[in-house]
């Protein structure tokens, strides 16, 4: 079909199913017809159903929904996938409302879990410990499970020296457990606010998935992919947001409340295991007496935060849970770090890292090895291989490069 032909042919859709689209979108009908470049009077037309859309036109229409364009020619809505549930509590400011990106992140990944549970079931590793954690558990007792899973020992974690170092081992180890781990950022259309969400965790009993963002720092990310994991150990589907003082947790309800305590002490437990750093408090000569805590914590802190590769915050959070830290100390510190390690508004970046790069640092390696796999053994077609990850078929000599370099690390 000619392009000119294509512009004449209307598309017979169902209205109805255009307008839930847009609303499960969250978008507007001046903000979907901006988008899709469409006039508002058009699209108001084809959601009551009086004109139709042309090929293209739908086109621009599925890809702003986020929806494949098959989907808008049902009788009737299709059944959504399981609510994500919001466990944020955002910084004042913040709309309470997701974002447009936000909801095209998680639907995107969505899609891909699906493809994974339709296509590649068969090379997912046990799942056992998904889901097998209750709120009633020990958080250290957890953290140290799910440790154990991950096959990291201490001697290893204490040569990362840096969070930057520490990311791209927790992640691996994380996708080896049979873990999706996708990455927002890396370039400015893929982008979600660090204000508006630090990590999505989306249990499937084939396919479970953790987004962080690749907007915040790495010690958050570290910090982040150990939360998020604790959210699949529970079995659940939830969007966190920006780490939780206490004030904060006061404006929250007490089930998420409960939840994002909980998944916080997993997350630090995990990353800096007790004996260790129950020794290295002792060796630094804590708990010191009340009136001397102050001026030593920041110096103990920072040193620690090296040496296991993590955030101050966790450091913090670990001295708290021992007892050596009053509420009052703890809050004031929590909230100096925190705006430390708030990150600074990115700046869109001249040409900006290969496109096998992008592809790989947002997709993961699991997925990524997925979906490469099944091209290579022809199971999947090239414009399939180009769509799950979001690149052209020209990238998959590179895409295939990275792979190889690092199993071989």
């Amino acid at each position: 079909m000619s392009t000119s032909m294509a512009t004449r042919v209307l598309a017979t859709i169902n209205g109805d199913v255009l307008t839930w689209s847009r609303q499960m979108a969250g978008l507007e009908p001046h903000e979907l017809a901006k988008r899709a470049a469409v006039r508002l009077d058009d699209l108001l037309a084809f959601e009551a159903g009086r004109s139709r859309p042309t090929v293209p036109q739908l086109g621009r229409l599925a890809k702003a929904c986020l929806r494949p364009s098959a989907v808008f020619f049902l009788p009737q809505p299709p059944p959504e996938s399981p609510r994500v549930a919001d466990l944020r509590q955002l910084p004042e400011g913040t709309p309470a409302a997701w974002s447009y990106e936000l909801r095209r992140q998680i639907r995107y990944v969505e899609r891909r879990q699906a493809w994974v549970r339709e296509n590649a079931a068969e090379s997912q590793p046990p799942l056992d410990w998904l889901g097998a954690t209750t709120l009633n558990d020990d958080c250290q007792v957890v953290g140290q499970r799910l440790r154990e899973r991950l096959g990291w020992s201490l001697d290893q974690q204490l040569r990362w020296h840096s969070p930057k170092a520490a990311l791209p081992a927790w992640q691996a180890a994380v996708e080896r457990l049979g873990v999706l781990v996708f990455q927002t950022g890396l370039r400015p259309e893929l982008m979600v606010q660090v204000d508006e969400m630090r990590g999505v965790a989306l249990a499937d009993p084939v396919a479970p998935a953790i987004v962080i963002n690749g907007s915040d720092a790495e010690a958050g990310r570290v910090f982040s992919l150990m939360h998020e994991l604790a959210h699949l150990a529970l079995g659940q589907r939830a969007v966190s947001g920006w780490q939780q003082t206490p004030l904060d947790r006061a404006a929250m309800d007490d089930r998420t409340q409960r939840l994002e305590v909980f998944c916080n002490r997993v997350a630090a437990h995990l990353l800096v295991p007790a004996h260790d750093c129950e020794e290295q408090f002792r060796r630094r000569g804590w708990p010191l007496p009340e009136e001397l805590r102050d001026q030593h914590l920041d110096p103990l802190v920072t040193d620690l935060s090296r040496r296991y590769a993590v955030s101050r915050l966790v450091i913090l959070r670990r001295l708290l849970d021992s007892g050596y830290l009053s509420r009052d100390l703890y809050q004031d510190r929590s909230e100096r770090y925190r705006e430390a390690a708030r990150p600074a508004p990115r700046k869109p970046a001249r040409g900006g890292p290969a496109p096998s790069v992008v592809a790989l640092s947002r997709h993961g390696q699991r997925f990524t090895r997925l979906v490469t796999a099944a091209y290579e053994e022809g199971q999947i077609s090239a414009a399939d291989f180009a769509d799950l990850l979001s690149t052209s078929l020209d990238q998959h000599d590179a895409i295939r490069g990275h792979l190889l370099q690092r199993a071989e690390r």
